[in-house]
């Protein structure tokens, strides 16, 4: 399940070799909410730039650092939920298939079941990385405000 909070915007061009999907979540009202995470088959790339989001995956707690990349894997059998508290501004990429590991070089078995940090054994070469960044300038030139927009800038 989704939270309503999340747009959903098409990948741009430069990503969608790598991408299916961009979800946006940009809400400067404080949220107080549980969600219980839906397997999709898809590997993601996560950056929270405001707020905070609280992530369990079977009795393990970790907090994303806001403006790092964050990854969560295949959910398979995983027991899995996520809070989030106050102040929400979070960006996530569904992976295609063959995406997560085209942009980092870690295989999709290796993430099945994990949220975290991106994995130190990234190998995300420049251009990818690029291309990641282009998708962050389509968010920045779409309808967010300019208020907003700094706060992907810093």
């Amino acid at each position: 399940m989704e939270p309503d909070f999340y747009r959903i915007i098409e990948s741009p061009a430069t990503l969608q070799p790598y991408v299916r999907r961009l979800m946006v979540a940009d809400c400067v009202k404080p949220i107080d909410m549980a969600v219980t995470p839906a397997p999709t088959g898809y590997n993601y790339l996560g950056w929270i730039f405001a707020g905070q989001a609280t992530i369990t995956v079977n009795s393990q707690t970790m907090t994303p650092v806001a403006n790092l990349l964050h990854v969560s894997g295949q959910i398979q059998h995983q027991d899995i939920s996520v809070q989030y508290h106050g102040r929400l501004g979070h960006i996530i990429a569904e992976c295609t298939a063959t995406g997560f590991y085209q942009l980092t070089g870690i295989p999709g078995q290796d993430v099945a079941g994990y949220s975290g940090p991106l994995p130190p054994n990234s190998t995300i070469p420049v251009d990818r990385f690029e291309a990641l960044c282009s998708g962050v300038e389509f968010l920045e030139k779409s309808d967010r405000s300019e208020e907003h927009t700094s706060e992907l800038q810093s």
